[in-house]
């Protein structure tokens, strides 16, 4: 890997703030907190600029982790530029859009941690999105609602198009006790899921996974979506089947597959 590569790989794994190694997208699947489509999914969007932000409200369901493994996914020579305070976020706001960089937030929160925000960075943070930059970020919520409240309320005054600017939002649930303990991707909602008009405004979010508590299942795709997605089924299918786990080699197959297929934006 190259020196930016690296760089990036070292952001990432700040994000772990459990210790051990950071868990793959493979070991996510093969423990079934997310299914193969719903990776896939993701892996599109990411590959065609989108800002993301995993939500759940219990410490410890995974949403550092599946944060992680999306960045994992970034295209090569993608810039992860973590922005710790409200004054990293400003100075990055004056600067030209450039470079298609991707700015990271450990989590949208209180608290005097590395890289949380809270406030008015809040709504800062959320202006970077767009004009060829995106937007990384963990948060405590359940719910497209209960997020819209928080994100949206005067205490942190994010307006509604940064908002809309938000592509991709995948929400955990954790259940059960001890080693019984199940994590799992509960719902996807995605802006770009409807296609918007041309010059007109990023569409409002729409769920396109949910898990089925019952039944301990995820919904799949329509088979409208399977074309589209199958280089990205196809990539995962290899994952999961192979003996990887380690995170950087996940990383390397996801830059092989850059090198021999360049998604369409």
């Amino acid at each position: 890997m190259n020196a930016q590569e690296l760089s990036n790989l070292r952001q990432i794994e700040d994000l772990n703030q459990r210790g051990g190694r950071t868990l793959s997208i493979t070991d996510m699947i093969r423990a079934g907190t997310l299914s193969a489509q719903m990776a896939a999914y993701m892996f599109r969007a990411v590959a065609r600029g989108a800002s993301v932000l995993t939500a759940a409200v219990p410490g410890g369901a995974g949403k550092s982790t599946l944060l992680a493994n999306l960045l994992n996914f970034l295209p090569p020579g993608t810039r992860i530029i973590t922005t710790p305070d409200g004054a990293a976020i400003r100075a990055n706001l004056k600067k030209p859009p450039g470079g298609s960089p991707c700015f990271l937030v450990h989590e949208i929160g209180g608290g005097p941690y590395y890289a949380y925000i809270w406030e008015r960075d809040v709504a800062d943070f959320f202006r970077l999105a767009g004009s060829g930059r995106r937007i990384a970020a963990c948060v405590h919520a359940e719910t497209l609602k209960g997020l819209r409240g928080i994100l949206l309320s005067p205490h942190l005054g994010v307006q509604e198009n940064d908002f809309r600017n938000l592509d991709l939002i995948a929400f955990m649930s954790v259940c059960g006790e001890g080693a019984r303990v199940i994590r799992r991707v509960s719902s996807v909602c995605d802006s770009r899921a409807r296609e918007t008009p041309a010059g007109g405004r990023p569409q409002a979010h729409e769920t396109v996974f949910q898990w089925d508590r019952a039944q301990d299942a995820f919904s799949g795709l329509h088979d409208s979506e399977r074309k589209s997605l199958s280089p990205y089924l196809d990539f995962i299918a290899e994952l999961v089947s192979s003996d990887i786990s380690l995170f950087e080699d996940v990383r390397e197959r996801a830059l092989a597959f850059y090198a021999r297929f360049e998604p369409p934006q």
